[in-house]
């Protein structure tokens, strides 16, 4: 083994080489950073992904944590984030990039990504066929590092990793099939791949599986050789997902507590989510995958090497049988919902489409590279390829006859021109293959180019990004003056454009490394998104807290200290500060603002929280200050309904005081609008729009109107108004009764000492409880409860209590275990191994 990764093939290398020039040359002339000013990180690298490199780049250099941060909605640990997004090796590199150019960071992650899909590619083609030629290795290499998945999915640059890490896998799993004595290479792959990313690792996992059964069938292996090959397989498999244990298993535990941990029912079923004969029109440049079909583009040359297989006499109808049998199965995979359900690790997928298609593309250019092998074989090579490319020709113009009708002519063309040089090689080399590489080059380069101006639609520019990260940054660490502990929650963000417009950028917090309300990744507290929707901010799809306006009592009461305004947010209650601007965003005080820690004699332990925030507001300040005083004023309303309009003409009870509205709706209405005294406010009762809102007190009458609404739902209206003389009277009393005389709050580690005035006194913090938490007073273990449904509670004595809370994450010693135990049966077998002389 040690030999094979010492002799590094030229083919390798080449191949690594041409893409990553040909990506360069795509990315300089389109202007992408560093070379000009557009930015690859579209969609989700946008709204996400930038702002993670940033909460990395803080981790790497101490100032931020993975095992627990409260910079991720109200707090915890970091481990499924990261263990999602960014365990990639190559994200290292980030040590040599400032936040200020995690735009070029991110086109150097594509690049290196992709072109390293082509190398792995090149070292699984020279080891599984041994007579395909050089240029032929070179271009189904580069067909795989530049198909259709990794130019749609480079947004999603964390997947890309389990696409160079698939030929490795099935590489070694032809190994397996062949000789079984190559389990420690499986196990290496498996525990790497998991490591680098844990989604598309077990997609390489669960397809390695049907890989094993191909290549089986293929090397005709007797029943004892195939007992054999499954069970050093299985052995392999098993040892590999062991030796990844120590992230995977902390990791699995998170996910399965997490809030979209629940089995999606809702793709049971034995039919199909598009029709299968539909995927051949996908298969020309410029394809895009939507719900329903799966584009699997990657290069005419890939397409005529399958329609050529399928006629080549020089391949056996056995192995032609199998291939066709293994084509179906493949194509069940994409589209028969049983298998979509699987491969689609049973949660409904909404976006991002196909996610797995890369592993069917791997399967396409793996039937041309069998075709390819016997070129220097065939005895009528120019009429195989005549007919294999008619017949692929015709399929693709008779399929893509319509709205993709232009592409299916220009695939065709280059399959043509492809066809012709490889028929010419024949008699004279040079020239025919030189000229194919170009076509290649060019047709890839092509699809590539389109595909990225399609997929990086509304992306940042660079120099918009690196402007907005030195000022934001400035204007945080003007606040972080201020060393106490405390929450800042802001109404407009990097990607706000007009404060009407909706927004899912809730990372910030990560990237400027302080704590906040929002966030959004793949895997939230569910305990924490249905508190703050019981307050007033609610969740979507499971993953986004949408919190982009005050909400003053539940603000305060969080802890929220410091509010970033943008232009036309409502500021009642709060103070404006001398701070640098970043645009239109100024800093504002918030002085009702509770400390994060406090004591009080009340017993909130089992406080129920209903549906209305304004009503959960008022019953937590009621209890807390033993009072009978509303922060919140229910007002009066008339209402007035249309098929397309709702009007609610609200009575306030004066100017000075914020007031809130909130309209519970039932189902999404994509094109309602919410209007306040004939100014748009919001987008409203659909994706990413808020539930509860400020209503501005121009006057003592206020109209609200419901706009552009297509469905006649039952709508349930809530108006409130606060009295800020109460809650600064809450919020005082509650801090001058408070014992807190400490609380110091680092990566996990909450050391708190406060004065118990009798044994009846229980400290509250507005940290998120978890099993993971264990207390200690004054040495002592004592029991971490709820208040709230979700926050940390502890029980006082009286006098003075040290308490210190450590954040211990679930799984992780028993990971570690898993891991170690894993390593050293590896080592002991492997050695054993090389002293049997079954290793080589």
């Amino acid at each position: 083994m040690l030999k094979a990764i010492k002799k590094i093939d030229w083919l390798v290398v080449a191949a690594f080489t041409i893409t990553m020039i040909i990506l360069t040359i795509i990315l300089a002339f389109g202007g992408y950073a560093p070379f000009g000013n557009h930015s690859l990180a579209g969609m989700d690298a946008n709204i996400q992904y930038l702002d993670f490199f940033a909460y990395l780049k803080d981790v790497l250099a101490g100032k931020n944590s993975v095992a627990y941060t409260l910079s991720n909605t109200l707090g915890g640990s970091a481990l499924s984030l990261v263990a999602y997004y960014l365990t990639s090796p190559l994200n290292l590199l980030i040590i040599f990039f400032k936040k200020t150019q995690l735009v070029a960071f991110f086109t150097l992650l594509v690049v290196l990504k992709l072109s390293l899909a082509s190398a792995t590619m090149a070292y699984f083609l020279i080891h599984r066929f041994r007579t395909l030629k050089p240029l032929f290795t070179i271009l189904l290499s580069i067909s795989y590092g530049l198909m259709q998945y990794n130019i749609a999915q480079s947004n999603n640059i964390m997947w890309l990793d389990g696409v160079y890490l698939l030929p490795l896998m099935l590489l070694v799993v032809y190994q397996v099939a062949s000789a079984s004595s190559h389990w420690y290479k499986l196990a290496i792959v498996v525990a790497v791949s998991l490591i680098f990313n844990w989604y598309t690792g077990i997609l390489n996992c669960l397809f390695s599986a049907f890989w094993l059964s191909l290549e089986l069938v293929m090397v005709k292996r007797n029943s004892k050789e195939f007992i054999t090959a499954v069970i050093n397989y299985a052995g392999g498999m098993l040892i590999g997902i062991g030796l990844s244990a120590f992230l995977f298993l902390p990791n699995l535990y998170a996910l399965v507590h997490g809030s979209r941990s629940e089995f999606d029912r809702s793709l049971l079923g034995l039919g199909f989510i598009g029709n299968p004969f539909e995927l051949f029109n996908r298969l020309v440049i410029f394809s895009v995958s939507d719900p329903s079909h799966t584009a699997l583009y990657c290069g005419s040359f890939a397409l005529l090497g399958v329609g050529s297989f399928f006629l080549s006499p020089e391949i056996s109808k056995r192995i032609r049988y199998v291939i066709l049998m293994a084509s179906v199965v493949v194509i069940l995979g994409l589209y028969w919902k049983p298998l979509y359900l699987l491969f689609s690790l049973f949660k409904s997928v909404e976006s991002y489409w196909s996610r797995y298609s890369y592993l069917a593309i791997f399967f396409v250019l793996f039937v041309a590279a069998i075709f390819y092998s016997k070129w220097p074989i065939l005895k009528r090579p120019i009429q195989t390829l005549m007919f294999g490319g008619m017949g692929t020709a015709l399929i693709i113009l008779v399929t893509t006859w319509g709205e993709s009708f232009r592409s299916g002519i220009i695939t065709v063309g280059f399959l043509g021109l492809e066809a012709s040089m490889l028929a010419l090689s024949k008699r004279q080399r040079m020239i025919p293959y030189t000229v194919l590489l170009l076509l290649l080059t060019l047709e890839l380069g092509l699809n590539a180019e389109k595909l990225f101006s399609i997929y990086t639609v509304g992306a940042q520019s660079a120099t918009q990004y690196a402007r907005y990260m030195k000022y934001e940054a400035r204007q945080i660490k003007s606040i972080k003056q201020d060393k106490d502990n405390y929450r800042i929650l802001q109404t407009a963000n990097r990607t706000t454009r007009k404060q009407t417009e909706l927004t899912a950028n809730y990372n910030e917090a990560l990237a400027f490394n302080y704590w906040s309300l929002a966030g959004y990744s793949s895997n939230q507290s569910a305990a924490q998104l249905n508190l703050l929707e019981k307050l007033g901010y609610r969740s979507e799809g499971g993953r986004i807290t949408v919190v982009n306006g005050p909400i003053l009592g539940t603000n305060s009461l969080l802890g929220v200290k410091y509010f970033l305004v943008g232009k036309l947010a409502d500021t009642t209650g709060l103070k404006l500060l001398d701070r640098p601007m970043v645009g239109s965003k100024k800093v504002y005080l918030n002085p009702s603002a509770l400390p994060m820690a406090f004591t009080s004699q009340s017993d909130l332990r089992n406080l129920k929280l209903g549906d209305n925030p304004f009503k959960n507001q008022n019953l937590i300040f009621k209890q807390l200050t033993n009072s009978q005083n509303s922060l919140y004023k229910s007002l009066p309303y008339t209402t007035a309904r249309s098929d397309h309009r709702a009007v609610y003409n609200v009575a306030t009870l004066n100017q000075d005081n914020p007031v809130y509205g909130n309209l519970k709706w039932q189902a999404s209405d994509p094109k309602a609008q919410l209007f306040v005294n004939g100014k748009l406010v919001t987008p409203y009762t659909t994706w990413l729009s808020p539930s509860v809102f400020n209503i501005p007190t121009l006057s003592n009458h206020t109209k609200v109107e419901l706009k552009g609404m297509e469905s006649n739902q039952s709508i349930v209206p809530q108006f409130y108004q606060l009295n800020l003389a109460t809650l600064t009277n809450a919020t005082r009393q509650i801090k001058e009764n408070s014992g807190v005389k400490k609380l110091k709050v680092k990566a996990g580690n909450i050391k708190v000492i406060a004065n118990g005035k009798t044994n009846n006194d229980n400290l509250y913090l507005s940290i998120p409880t978890d099993a993971a938490w264990q207390a200690f007073n004054n040495g002592e273990p004592v029991k971490v409860e709820s208040w709230i449904g979700g926050l940390v509670m502890i029980k006082l004595h009286k006098g003075e209590n040290d308490l210190i809370l450590k954040y211990r994450l679930p799984m992780r010693t028993m990971g570690a275990v898993v891991s170690l135990t894993s390593l050293a049966f590896f080592i002991i077998t492997y050695a054993r191994g090389i002293r049997d002389g079954r290793h080589v």
